[in-house]
């Protein structure tokens, strides 16, 4: 009788550790977020593998040389843009790569300086909320990433994250996690820079609005349309605003989400 009670309660603390792990896994039950901060803490935000079409584009931008009036800096939000004809009236830089968190933008800083550009304009941070980077740390190095384009003298300008639609993920929370990494953002708008809150225009109840991208996450034309128009006042230009999407970008897929 006794050995069927052990048998039991194995089962159960087997059942009940399973159950556990995957919620902490997808739902960042305690304690998996504070044993990853821990280690991230300790020893910084894993490393992930790069393609070869990131490595190459990193290294054209280390290679270039420049003299933009407006350089673009970013993930694939950035990268899928075509910034140079929806700003015709100006020289424009588009340092985008697609899957880059903030710790990667900062590592390719020497890249972005070397477009001399007077206006930077920042969005990035997506990745390292889908992938569950410590956002403290996130946020620490979106810091040191801001103070090194003032000293390269560029003025500024942050946009908000978006979150994805209400349907782009599974997991519960991504869009509060969002809304609270905007919040801190917003806190380090200065002089010289400006903090471009395009998240109460582009979502509905905390989600992007599902009209405006064509996987959940990614912008489609609308979409694009519909940031250049919010874009247009914040950066004074006149330009024409006929930026379009990268349609190749369509088929950057991962098999379980969509790299940003």
């Amino acid at each position: 009788m006794r050995k069927r009670h052990v048998a039991w309660l194995a089962l159960v603390a087997v059942s009940v550790g399973y159950v556990w792990g995957v919620l902490g896994i997808h739902s960042d039950v305690p304690p998996y977020p504070q044993l990853r901060s821990a280690e991230e803490y300790l020893w910084g935000t894993p490393p992930r593998e790069r393609t070869r079409f990131e490595i190459t584009r990193r290294a054209a931008f280390e290679a270039a040389q420049s003299d933009a009036d407006i350089v673009f800096i970013g993930d694939s939000m950035i990268a899928n843009v075509e910034w140079q004809d929806a700003f015709r009236d100006q020289k424009v830089a588009n340092r985008g790569i697609g899957r880059d968190r903030v710790q990667d933008v900062l590592d390719r800083i020497s890249g972005i300086r070397k477009t001399n550009a007077k206006t930077a304009v920042l969005w990035v941070g997506i990745n390292d909320v889908l992938d569950g980077v410590d956002p403290l740390i996130s946020q620490k190095t979106y810091a040191q990433l801001v103070s090194e384009l003032r000293s390269a003298g560029m003025h500024v300008k942050i946009l908000s994250l978006l979150p994805g639609s209400r349907d782009y993920r599974s997991e519960t929370g991504h869009a509060d996690k969002v809304r609270r990494f905007n919040q801190a953002l917003s806190g380090l708008a200065r002089d010289g820079v400006a903090f471009i809150n395009i998240y109460s225009d582009m979502t509905q109840n905390g989600y992007l609005r599902r009209e405006l991208s064509y996987d959940g996450l990614h912008l489609n034309v609308e979409g694009v349309h519909q940031l250049l128009k919010l874009l247009r006042t914040a950066l004074g230009s006149n330009g024409a605003m006929q930026a379009t999407a990268r349609r190749e970008s369509l088929a950057i897929i991962e098999a379980d989400r969509n790299p940003v």
